[in-house]
């Protein structure tokens, strides 16, 4: 039985094997004819070979033959092209031609005498031999011209495509079921080779929608690689070493069972240092009092480089403005305490209503700090500032720029507060 009969799958290999993918592809090309003609449309868009051959016109064709996984088959058209389906383009020229080895390709179509694709899929572009890509002479007609470009083709645009093909009206039921299928398989089996260019396209996986993020970080900043991830938070954009109020700028997923949104999360004073630099430069919290921005006091006492006991406000005793204005008058008090210094420190903060602290939060300070032979602790009063972004403003808004213009917008309209010029590590395109 031929092994594009929907119903005879390759038992002895995992659902992530690339010729599970391969025949998936094709299964769909063979049965849907508007995954067909978008697939060949996108052939005819690469194919950079002298001879006029008009794609398009061989669907007027219905002369078409799918196969796979086929060792020196007879091929015997006109023409023979070849196609490499992977993730990146690579930057190597090739020259395509007929060579003496014992071909089996991973795809072959066929339009009745005029034309033969062979197709070779690698979804991970380190692992391309282009040799692959040479037809063997076993079984060639020696008519039959070797186009000598390679046709080569991504995995993220044939996704955007088939999405594409999501919106027609003309798409009939069974045909969007298999591309929902096949979209669905990709995601779970080759989510690299999702192109994350819309949280739409996430379809609220949790993996898709960190992805999507990390991507959109890396076009908003102007150095990519400024994007990083830090565990148990997320990803977010490490700021310029000139800007010493604030280390990082969080993009951070916040997903439970009833939904997701997404927290453009500025922490200010994370470190003694930072707060230092922060409280100095006198922030005016009236650039961030709309309905955008909620805020809350992020004081904890840190040892060295490590964050060690965080503490609660009591918001009904203490707005932010109170907890901000109480910082500026004390900068004194942001400084590395001593062992003998800390309890007269925590009543002082407590009888100020900086800080609440039970029974439960002294076991955590005994722990962290009385228990053990640190000396000394840091005092970080810090403050965050989060914009968020509902998960239906981002599947809408998600198209062009849109977006990503309005999450720029908004770290510039955060660090405002201090007076911050962002173009320094934001592309200015993403700021008008």
């Amino acid at each position: 039985m031929e092994r594009l009969n929907c119903f005879n799958t390759y038992m002895s290999k995992d659902s992530s094997h690339e010729d599970q993918l391969t025949r998936a592809y094709l299964i769909l090309l063979k049965y849907s004819f508007h995954v067909f003609s978008s697939f060949i449309n996108y052939v005819e868009q690469e194919n950079n070979n002298e001879y006029n051959i008009n794609l398009l016109n061989l669907l007027n064709d219905i002369d078409w033959n799918f196969e796979t996984q086929k060792g020196n088959p007879s091929i015997e058209t006109n023409f023979l092209g070849s196609i490499l389906i992977t993730d990146e383009k690579p930057t190597s020229n090739f020259t395509v031609q007929s060579t003496k080895r014992n071909a089996r390709y991973d795809g072959l179509i066929s339009f009745g005498s005029q034309l033969t694709l062979i197709i070779e899929n690698k979804p991970n572009s380190d692992h391309i031999w282009f040799s692959q890509l040479n037809p063997s002479k076993e079984n060639l007609a020696e008519e039959t011209k070797v186009l000598q470009k390679p046709i080569i083709l991504e995995w993220k645009k044939i996704i955007k495509n088939l999405n594409t093909l999501l919106t027609f009206e003309t798409l009939n039921g069974p045909e969007k079921m298999m591309i929902n299928d096949f979209l669905n398989y990709i995601d779970h089996n080759f989510p690299k080779l999702n192109p994350y260019d819309s949280f739409k396209l996430c379809k609220s996986s949790h993996k898709l929608l960190e992805r999507r993020i990390f991507n959109i970080l890396k076009e908003i900043a102007i150095d990519e690689n400024m994007v990083k991830y830090h565990n148990g938070w997320g990803y977010y954009i490490e700021t310029p070493s000139n800007l010493h109020s604030i280390q990082k700028i969080g993009l951070i997923l916040d997903q439970d069972s009833k939904g997701w949104d997404i927290n453009l999360s500025l922490y200010f004073g994370d470190t003694q240092s930072q707060a230092k630099s922060f409280y100095s430069k006198n922030p005016d919290f009236s650039k961030v009092t709309n309905s955008k921005w909620s805020d809350h006091p992020n004081f904890h006492f840190g040892f060295m480089t490590s964050n060690l006991v965080w503490f609660k406000t009591p918001k009904n005793q203490l707005d932010s403005k109170s907890y901000i204005q109480f910082w500026k008058e004390n900068k004194n008090l942001i400084r590395q305490h001593a062992r003998s210094e800390i309890h007269d420190l925590v009543s002082y903060l407590v009888n100020e209503k900086i800080i609440i602290i039970d029974e439960n939060k002294q076991t955590e300070l005994n722990n962290e700090f009385f228990g053990t032979k640190r000396q000394t602790l840091n005092i970080c009063p810090g403050f965050g500032i989060i914009s968020t972004l509902d998960s239906v403003y981002c599947e809408k808004n998600d198209n062009d720029t849109y977006l990503l213009k309005d999450i720029t917008q908004r770290i510039q309209q955060g660090l405002s507060i201090i007076n911050y010029d962002v173009t320094s590590f934001i592309k200015a395109q993403y700021l008008v």
